[in-house]
């Protein structure tokens, strides 16, 4: 209803399984975004973290153009689901202030997954032919990383990986 989308989905994910376990758990991408690549204008996804249960936004969503700024972005709208709607966190961080095109961009992300403010996020970046290894972008403690309507609501995540646009 927003935008258009070509992504895969991947269901086996068990994150909603791991809340309060206290175990990390990390994912590796990488995409290539062409040199003639524009930013559609009000966003573009290309990796993201949904829920089975009816949240109105992806948990967690990276963006490549976030009101048309071509840079790396991160979204979160973790915690308590509330009615307007509104998270206990909901935050966006910049993970890079560029969209470096014609080169792969690489990512690692290690992520403890909790629905209480027990939770953490990190992302590692490496641009191909800039970073000679990976760089810590975000380093997130104390916060929620799942989505919850209640505590006997969680839902079950699942990771899509591809480009929802605008």
């Amino acid at each position: 209803a927003t935008g258009e989308s070509v992504e895969g989905k991947w269901d086996a994910s068990d994150e909603h399984l791991m809340d309060g376990n206290g175990i990390w758990k990390y994912y590796g991408w990488a995409c290539f975004v062409p040199t003639d690549w524009q930013a559609p204008g009000g966003f573009a996804h290309p990796f993201q973290w949904h829920n089975t249960a009816s949240f109105s936004q992806p948990p967690i969503k990276f963006d490549f153009a976030h009101n048309g700024a071509e840079d790396i972005t991160i979204s979160f709208n973790t915690g308590l689901e509330s009615a307007g709607p509104t998270w206990d966190y909901n935050q966006r961080h910049t993970l890079y202030s560029s969209l470096s095109k014609g080169v792969r961009q690489n990512f690692i992300i290690g992520a403890l997954w909790d629905r209480t403010a027990n939770g953490a996020f990190k992302v590692w970046h490496c641009i191909e032919g800039t970073d000679k290894n990976f760089v810590l972008r975000l380093d997130l403690s104390s916060i929620p990383t799942l989505t919850y309507l209640s505590p006997s609501n969680v839902g079950d995540i699942y990771l899509e990986n591809g480009l929802y646009r605008t």
